[in-house]
């Protein structure tokens, strides 16, 4: 009966262990897709947000302009999402219909 649970006993902590190292896995692979994603959104906002602009970076002042015009696209977009976001959330996801002007068919065989 010992020898039975000190074998339980010592596949489960093997099973934990493995599950420990897995999960650490997972946690760097979620990080680096993390990272990723923050850089192609970057790459792809400086491309979209300066692609008709004159790009020259000679001096402070320059480099103060791009960044207002940066940040000011990002305050836009989020603006945008918090907006998207009110109208979903007053939507009605019942399903209820409120017009009846809506005229289904059935489809018979």
């Amino acid at each position: 009966m010992g020898a039975t649970s000190l074998i339980i006993l010592l596949i489960a902590l093997f099973i934990g262990v493995i599950l420990l190292f897995e999960l650490k896995k997972t946690k760097h692979k979620i990080t680096l897709v993390l990272i990723l994603s923050f850089i192609l959104f970057v790459y792809f906002s400086f491309t979209t947000v300066f692609k008709n602009q004159d790009l020259t970076i000679k001096s402070l002042s320059d480099v103060e302009r791009l960044t207002n015009l940066y940040t000011s696209w990002l305050v836009h977009i989020f603006g945008n999402i918090k907006i998207i976001t009110g109208q979903i959330v007053k939507m009605d996801w019942k399903g209820n219909v409120v017009n009846n002007s809506m005229n289904f068919t059935k489809i018979t065989k």
